[in-house]
């Protein structure tokens, strides 16, 4: 199946099997405690030693903040996404088939950001937005680099972020709202996957000289690094009431590595070798800073 072809698949798929949020969430369901806001795998201090001294409130509050912190995260790459493919969209035949695709990604991505602001308004909890040096990483990305540079980056996004809210999907603990939240952004989110790597296999990427795939590697670690930089927070750990909230935040950021990392292992390392961007110093780079053996 050639770029076209499969763009057209992706369009017919998009408007065949288009799912409203409005229908598909259970907005009306109370959300109340009796149901778990993250899986406790990913709340920043499972398997910390005051994890368990944890109150089962505290537990809970902290699953509050940290799942409006997630969605708040996806809400402001998609918005940083959306930044990059009206950009885009200038550059290329508005009557092509990437444009009328891309079109339909932006309403997509636009309504994930609605019903992520939704939750977020439902939980009523406050998440901490990007620092100066996030938000010029981000925006700089979008802006300055390359066209495969930038599309490799949101991939890299999207791909965490899939793999993030499938955790979510599949734990039956967790409130029946953000299940559905993220099933339906993992269900369009796995088109724009596909259609980013058709993109960029296109465009050749896996061909480049030793160098460039190597800047492609580093790329792809360090847009994971900056989405798991959005995720662990101090400010969370003061609000639940834990006493030298500073030792066990520098504790959890540095578990956390190694759980973030175990999460690239089944979608963005073997995308990370189909591209043949793994070479020596990306092996290392990934090694030292994610946690992440290739």
């Amino acid at each position: 199946m050639n770029y076209e072809q499969k763009l057209e698949r992706l369009l017919r798929i998009s408007s065949e099997k288009s799912l409203d949020p409005d229908e598909f969430i259970p907005w009306d369901l109370p959300l109340g405690d009796d149901y778990a806001y993250l899986p406790p795998h990913l709340i920043s201090l499972y398997n910390q030693p005051i994890y368990n001294t944890l109150t089962k409130s505290q537990k809970l509050e902290l699953g509050k903040l940290e799942v409006c912190q997630v969605l708040y995260s996806y809400l402001h790459i998609e918005n940083v996404l959306c930044v990059f493919l009206n950009r885009y969209l200038l550059k290329i035949d508005p009557t092509s088939l990437e444009s009328r695709y891309i079109i339909k990604e932006l309403i997509e991505e636009y309504r994930h950001q609605e019903f992520f602001a939704k939750a977020l308004r439902l939980i009523d909890r406050k998440p901490i937005y990007p620092n100066r040096l996030q938000r010029f990483i981000g925006m700089f990305t979008v802006k300055y680099t390359s066209l495969n540079v930038t599309f490799l980056s949101c991939l890299a996004v999207e791909m965490i972020a899939d793999r993030y809210g499938n955790e979510l999907t599949i734990c039956e603990d967790v409130h029946p709202i953000l299940r559905k939240i993220t099933q339906l952004h993992s269900i369009e989110e796995s088109r724009h996957i596909l259609f980013a790597k058709s993109l960029l296999e296109k465009r050749g990427i896996k061909d480049k000289n030793v160098f460039i795939r190597t800047y492609y590697g580093i790329v792809l670690m360090s847009s994971i690094w900056y989405m798991r930089s959005l995720y662990v927070n101090l400010p969370f750990y003061k609000a639940i009431g834990i006493t030298d909230s500073k030792k066990h935040y520098r504790l959890a950021k540095k578990a956390y590595r190694f759980r973030f990392g175990q999460l690239c292992n089944k979608d963005i390392v073997p995308f990370l070798k189909q591209i043949n961007a793994d070479t020596l110093f990306t092996k290392w780079c990934w090694k030292s800073i994610l946690k992440v053996k290739l």
